[in-house]
């Protein structure tokens, strides 16, 4: 054991011990046996354990380690205060110790740990936030190998995603002074299990992170039956009171901002600059790498896409081409995210110069190849498509677009079968995965915050709310352009920057895309609809829409869910998806003018459809005083009614 130089402790250990009256020995002994050039103290926190042997044993370990071990009883108050209580009192008496190690009384440690964990929590490499290391955890006791030590890996490297999906931090973590500093302790009311998964959300939610540590020495028990055992029969109602306790850091906002950081929706490779730009939002914020590490990281997920994140879209070109395609701000997102709908492995696409934009479907080999797409969310249906984008701008920039084979920008390779990490650290050491799967953090935690029905939600950060004009709206204004000034008037006068329209011919999509295309900051989202599709029925004796094919109730409820708000003018199939945008957080906005279209969607009323939603619209927008007089005399509060004068 190297010799201590250090007078004033660097670390402390803390052993909460109830029962395990043998096991608790070798627990003590590995920490007090540590190979490390800095002073240490180890405290054993007895939770009123009824056992004597274990404060026999203890004792007679105090005599031998009197220079390093402490002892406290307290009355039976469970792990969390335990651990509260051992952290405290070492904290009151030596105020230089700079991290502390947790143990538990049936696990142990290697003599270099202590060295090991601290190195790993303050590479100078970290970022500043690092606030915890947790291990790679070595299995004894129960395991799957008779010669062999089974090491787990929870994640590769520190992932808020995997921590928000399911613990991948060991309560044997090593946690900075700073931590407690910030105070942040165990909640002593979690006495059923995962106090320890509810310690390091709560230490996320003070803004800190951890760093993995690798051969860290620390061996876990594994028994038939434990505390840990226990708490997975309560499993399902633990996770739901996590998320509960925790809403803020399970909200869309927060979420997204790991995604972006961990696992953005988009990656743009220019190819002839050696960058690479990923990003939630085409035209919002987005992070720049080099070619060569987003190279290796794509073929290290092409190997074990369970263990590794990727984009879900990956765009493949030259830094020209990306220009053209974001060239339009209005059109970018609606761009995007048309492409993310489609089903589809890997498409090639040729840009030209066109009068009106759009996206073609090729039966025919294409002229040139721009633009290469790989969407790895579908790597398995081998389902390659070719397209031909349309844009009406750049036209002499397009021209000059290079062509690309894009070899070595394949889904070749792809292990579809990898199911966990192989490999070895020490000769009587076998590597496997134990953290969420890539596809485990996707169903439990992103599903629910990025997609409907397999729909991505429209890709949009900071833009709070969107108008969604129905279908007979879109057709008034064709035939009336000089009204097209009054919508406009209500973009503005509701701060509107997005704006959805349902069309049914191209004549209707180029006339709304010609009228809005030019005004500045406004998203413009062709949303196609067939009206013949959408079948009637009756409420108080008048006609609504009593069935909106999913499709477009779908798609409304996966464009819809990228807002805040949606302000709904004129749309049967926005209240189709009034429910479940509510449920998602974008609240429903209605707008009704004073004279609707008289041919409103095969006459049906738009006023008994309101009042039949009612119940999920957050606000009424009205025109007319008489409007408002109705709608109050039919039970609407008059804190959901807004007078709207254009």
């Amino acid at each position: 054991m190297i010799k201590t130089v250090q007078k004033d402790p660097k670390f402390g250990i803390v052993i909460p011990v109830f029962g395990h009256s043998r096991l608790v020995s070798e627990a003590i002994i590995s920490a007090c046996e540590q190979e490390t050039e800095y002073a240490y103290k180890v405290i054993v926190v007895d939770d009123g354990c009824l056992s004597p042997e274990t404060y026999e044993g203890v004792h007679s370990l105090v005599h031998a380690y009197k220079d390093k071990l402490l002892y406290v009883r307290q009355k039976n108050s469970k792990l969390p205060a335990s651990r509260n209580k051992g952290i405290t009192h070492l904290r009151k008496l030596y105020p230089s110790i700079e991290a502390y190690l947790f143990l538990d009384a049936d696990n142990r440690l290697q003599p270099h740990s202590l060295e090991t964990y601290y190195t790993a929590l303050t590479d100078p490499r970290n970022e500043e936030s690092v606030g915890w290391a947790y291990p790679d955890i070595i299995q004894f006791g129960l395991t799957n190998f008779s010669d062999h030590y089974e090491v787990r890996l929870t994640s590769e490297s520190y992932s808020v995603l995997r921590q928000l999906t399911a613990n991948i931090s060991e309560a044997g973590s090593m946690v900075s002074a700073k931590v407690f500093d910030a105070g942040v302790f165990y909640d002593e009311s979690l006495v059923h299990g995962f106090e320890d998964w509810d310690f390091w959300l709560l230490c996320i939610e003070a803004g800190f992170t951890a760093c993995r540590v690798r051969n860290s020495g620390f061996l876990y028990r594994r028994r038939p039956e434990s505390m840990l055992t226990s708490s997975y029969r309560m499993n399902d109602y633990l996770k739901l009171s996590l998320r509960h306790k925790h809403k803020a850091l399970y909200s869309i906002d927060t979420v997204l901002a790991a995604k972006f950081q961990e696992k953005p929706t988009y990656a743009y490779v220019a190819i002839d600059r050696e960058t690479v730009h990923t990003f939630n939002d085409p035209i919002g914020p987005m992070i720049e790498s080099e070619v060569g590490g987003f190279l290796e990281h794509f073929d290290s997920w092409k190997q074990d896409p369970q263990l590794h994140f990727i984009a879900d879209l990956i765009f493949v070109g030259s830094k020209l081409c990306r220009e053209i395609i974001t060239s339009n701000l209005q059109l970018t997102r609606a761009l995007f995210w048309e492409l993310f709908i489609h089903e589809f492995s890997e498409a090639e696409i040729e840009i030209r110069f066109g009068a009106f934009p759009g996206i073609i479907y090729s039966q025919q080999p294409l002229e040139k190849c721009h633009l290469k797409l790989l969407k790895t969310k579908q790597v398995e249906s081998e389902k390659k498509l070719s397209l031909i984008l349309c844009y009406p701008f750049m036209r002499e920039r397009i021209e000059l677009l290079p062509s690309y084979d894009f070899e070595g920008y394949s889904f070749e390779g792809f292990n579809s079968d990898q199911k966990e990490v192989a490999g070895h650290t020490y000769d009587d050491e076998i590597l496997s995965y134990w953290g969420p799967s890539t596809q485990k953090v996707e169903e439990e935690l992103l599903e629910e915050f990025t997609e409907h029905e397999g729909l991505p939600f429209f890709p949009v950060t900071n833009q709070e709310k969107l108008l969604h004009v129905g279908l007979d709206f879109t057709a008034y204004y064709v035939a009336n352009p000089s009204q097209i000034d009054r919508l406009k008037e209500l973009l503005v006068k509701l701060e509107i920057h997005s704006v959805s329209f349902e069309y049914e011919t191209p004549q209707e999509k180029e006339f709304l895309m010609r009228a809005f295309i030019g005004i500045n900051q406004i998203d413009i989202i062709p949303f196609r609809v067939i009206s013949s599709e959408i079948q009637y029925g009756y409420y108080n004796s008048s006609q609504i829409a009593s069935y909106v094919p999913h499709v477009y109730s779908n798609r409304l409820i996966s464009l819809g869910s990228g807002f805040k708000e949606l302000y709904n003018f004129g749309s049967l199939i926005a209240f189709s998806a009034a429910g479940v945008l509510k449920n998602n957080e974008t609240s429903m906005h209605v707008i009704k003018r004073e004279k609707m279209p008289q041919s409103l969607v095969r006459g049906c009323s738009y006023g008994d459809s309101i009042l039949a939603f009612e119940h999920v619209i957050q606000r009424l927008y009205l025109e007319s005083e008489a409007d408002y007089r109705y709608f109050n005399g039919k039970n609407i509060p008059k804190m959901k009614l807004t007078l709207l004068k254009l």
